[in-house]
């Protein structure tokens, strides 16, 4: 055999070493229990997800219309500095509200237990339907 195709062979699989019987016992009955969580959390993060896409897109679009007015507020005859002040502590209230709002990780919880279940399973040589 080539050394490429020795590098190549994945290490054989080994059982993992034995744990105590409890866990042992209940532990498909926990990735169950998460499962089952699951089915019903997941549809809810889905339909979450488009209420909270959709306030996303109307901050974006006030933050470019503050950023508008701002700009135009630059070039009157006559500046009020008093609401200027104001539109850029508006302005930079959204913009801090929109840099902390990460759609994708308000939902991606699912994901994460997704693979933290698969891990489970992996580890411990466990296959319950998910």
């Amino acid at each position: 055999m080539s050394k490429t195709a020795q590098k190549a062979a994945p290490p054989p699989l080994t059982p993992p070493p034995s744990i105590n019987a409890k866990f042992k016992s209940r532990l498909p009955q926990i990735i169950e229990e998460i499962c089952k969580g699951l089915a019903v959390i997941e549809p809810a993060v889905q339909d979450v997800a488009i209420p909270l896409r959709e306030f996303q897109d109307y901050l974006t679009f006030e933050i470019s219309k503050v950023k508008l007015e701002l700009e135009r507020a630059a070039w009157d005859s006559k500046v009020d500095p008093n609401k200027v002040a104001a539109d850029k502590a508006w302005l930079a209230k959204m913009e801090q509200l929109q840099k902390d709002f990460d759609v994708v990780s308000m939902t991606s919880s699912v994901t994460f237990i997704r693979t933290a279940v698969a891990r489970m399973q992996d580890t411990f040589d466990m296959r319950v339907a998910c």
